[in-house]
């Protein structure tokens, strides 16, 4: 029900301080789009880790694409981690 007030997007967990940026480091990274606009990277590790696959391999992610490298290393395709490439 709070996606629908929120135009089908996830209000970001309030759990302390805000105003952190990705200065502050790259889990930090506020997701500028989609339903959830507004999280940052750590959020949604605890919240969606799936979404983070999917943001890491989808266009739309590209620029947080170095951070979830970071923070989730199996988003890696596997050719990156043996040098070849999947038949799939």
């Amino acid at each position: 029900m709070a996606a629908q007030a929120f135009g089908g997007r996830v209000p970001p967990p309030s759990n302390g301080p805000g105003g952190r940026t990705e200065a502050d480091g790259p889990m930090y990274m506020t997701v500028d789009f989609g339903r959830y606009q507004g999280w940052t990277l750590k959020d949604l590790l605890r919240h969606d880790p799936d979404y983070l696959r999917w943001l890491y391999r989808h266009s739309s992610g590209v620029r947080y694409r170095h951070q979830i490298a970071q923070m989730v290393p199996d988003v890696l395709p596997e050719e990156s981690l043996t040098g070849k490439r999947n038949k799939y």
